[in-house]
Formats: C-alpha cells, structure tokens, sequence
C-alpha cells in the first residue's frame, strides 16, 4: 500500500467530512502562527488526540526568554469526520427556548491550551477500572478527559 497523498484526502480545516466518501481528511495548522506537531497522534475510542506547539509570537523578549515558551494545546477530533470530540469552547455554546443549556460544537473546539512549551504525546495509562493519559507540558504533568465508555481489549504485538 502506498501512502495517500494531500490531493487524496478530503481537507477539514473548516468543516467536517464523511469518511465513508473520501480515503482520509487533513486539517491545516493555520489559526495559530507556527503551530506544527511534534509527536506521534493517540487514538482511543474513535477520537484521535495529538499535541501541537506554537511558538512564541509578538514583541518582548527573545525566543530564548524562559517567560516566553510558546502554546501548547491538545487536538482531540473524531477519527471518522474530523468534528470536535469535546466541547472545549463553551463560550459558543447557546439556550433552547426554555433556557436550557445547548451544547454546540464546531472546529473551535477541537482544540484546548493545555501549557506552555512544547508538549509530549499522549501516553495511554490503560487499568482494569479504565483508561487515563498523561501529557507533559511546561516541567508538569497534564491529564486530559478521555472518552473511555467503549471496551478496552488489549492487543499486542509478536515477532515470528
């Protein structure tokens, strides 16, 4: 098999796609001046999860400045169509005519700042009572949500 290329794959920078109609979906790391990936993506009950970093921007200081380490955040989109797997920003979020709370998510939340610094990938911490992840960010640790209400069964690799 070879690898897709950009050409292949549908782009869901701003909307999401059916993955039933296309061979994959991408989205472009251009809301936040220099944001790239720097660590391996984590999938976990239909969600992929990846970190990303910016660097830095604006005036006051270097990029050597220990005050000035840049934006880590934390992607989190559902693997079959790239929407938000988690309503990050609830500032978008509105009321039904009877004043209850409705929850809207769109690619504003598909992301949330998790530090400063550039961060690690997600490490899966998987227990009998379920599963956890740790993210290092900034000299600590992060533990974000993680959806795990579907069943875990272990798989592992072996050499013949």
């Amino acid at each position: 098999t070879t690898a897709k290329t950009e050409s292949e794959l549908s782009n869901a920078t701003s909307e999401t796609v059916n993955i039933a109609t296309t061979s994959g979906w991408f989205v472009e790391l251009s809301t936040n001046s220099g944001e790239k990936v720097l660590s391996p993506s984590t999938v976990i009950n239909k969600i992929a999860y990846y970190t990303t970093y910016a660097p830095p921007t604006g005036s006051g200081g270097t990029l050597c400045d220990t005050d000035n380490r840049g934006t880590a955040r934390l992607y989190a989109l559902s693997y079959l169509n790239a929407g938000a797997a988690y309503n990050y920003n609830t500032s978008n979020d509105t009321t039904d005519g009877n004043g209850n709370p409705q929850e809207v998510k769109d690619t504003t939340d598909r992301s949330t700042i998790i530090g400063s610094g550039i961060p690690s990938g997600m490490v899966t911490v998987i227990t009998p009572t379920g599963i956890s992840a740790i993210i290092g960010t900034g000299g600590s640790l992060v533990t974000p949500d993680i959806d795990d209400t579907g069943a875990n069964i272990p798989m592992y690799w072996r050499e013949r």
